[in-house]
């Protein structure tokens, strides 16, 4: 072997260790941060973890969404009489005045409705708002929840599954004829009047017809503020509990499942430490289904 084969083969070995050398310098930096990763990914989750797997453990129960598990968790007439107990504070819920003040002041506020409305006021779930003549043509209404004082009236239309209902002669939609009765009304008309539209999904914050939107979420954010924020009895608590979850499940198979499979990810992760693939579902799931695991 000359000089100039040598030095070239010396060189490629020199290049060879560097490449060599790089890659296990690489390598050690990305099993590093990988470890760091799943450090601070159990570190930070352990907790919740923990959480997670003893609130859903079924062998312990659920509590139970009594209109969910009988099917009538979307028919209207029920829920409406359901949230309007609730709201009520003369109710024996246990929860007194707390959950109305809680989940329609922001409302009662911006309407100018005096700060302490709630104190004393009636609530009454299918409420008749009268009768009234347009263009020759009767019609009459009656408002899902009705909550009222001396000095101001509420109207709450709750539509779960079904829209507006039509009239055979008139242009006007349901809400419009609702306005025509309340400021036709002579036990309501010269009150502040404050009209809401609940319906499921997200709260655009866009009045209808004069209506104020609020939707099931931002009354299952409020009641669980109740829950977290406010002294309860036990029963009251757990009444409270109830009423949430049938507002938030919807079909209890898929939600049981789901929480089922939360518990069961928990479990395995909490055992066998941080699985990439589980974890991600794991923060899938309890992303969807937060408002459930707040509530238990």
């Amino acid at each position: 072997m000359d000089l100039n084969n040598l030095e070239k083969t010396i060189e490629n070995i020199k290049i060879a260790y560097n490449r060599t050398y790089a890659e296990d310098i690489l390598k050690e930096k990305i099993t590093n941060i990988k470890d760091s990763y799943i450090t601070n990914w159990e570190n930070e989750n352990l907790g919740f973890l923990k959480e997670v797997y003893n609130k859903t453990l079924f062998s312990n129960g659920l509590p139970v969404p009594v209109l969910t598990v009988c099917g009538r968790g979307t028919k209207e007439i029920r829920f409406t009489k359901y949230l309007a107990y609730y709201l009520d504070p003369s109710n024996y819920h246990g929860l007194k005045d707390n959950f109305l003040k809680t989940v329609l002041n922001h409302k009662c506020k911006e309407a100018g409705l005096r700060s302490d409305w709630y104190k004393n006021c009636k609530v009454e779930s299918e409420y008749y708002l009268g009768q009234t003549v347009i263009n020759e043509h009767k019609f009459s209404g009656v408002v899902d929840i009705a909550i009222w004082d001396k000095d101001f009236f509420i109207a709450i239309e709750n539509k779960i599954i079904s829209g507006e209902s039509d009239h055979p002669d008139l242009d006007l939609n349901q809400l419009e004829r609702y306005n025509e009765l309340i400021s036709k009304n002579k036990d309501i008309k010269d009150k502040k009047v404050l009209k809401i539209y609940l319906k499921p999904g997200q709260n655009k914050g866009v009045s209808k017809s004069g209506w104020e939107p609020l939707s099931y979420r931002n009354v299952i954010d409020r009641g669980i503020k109740v829950l977290n924020e406010t002294e309860l009895s036990i029963t009251a608590r757990e009444n409270l509990v109830r009423f949430l979850m049938d507002l938030a499940i919807g079909p209890l198979n898929k939600v049981s499942n789901s929480l089922y499979e939360i518990n069961r990810l928990a479990e395995n992760l909490l055992e066998e430490g941080f699985k990439l693939q589980k974890s991600i579902k794991f923060d899938r799931l309890t992303s969807e289904y937060e408002r459930i695991l707040k509530i238990l």
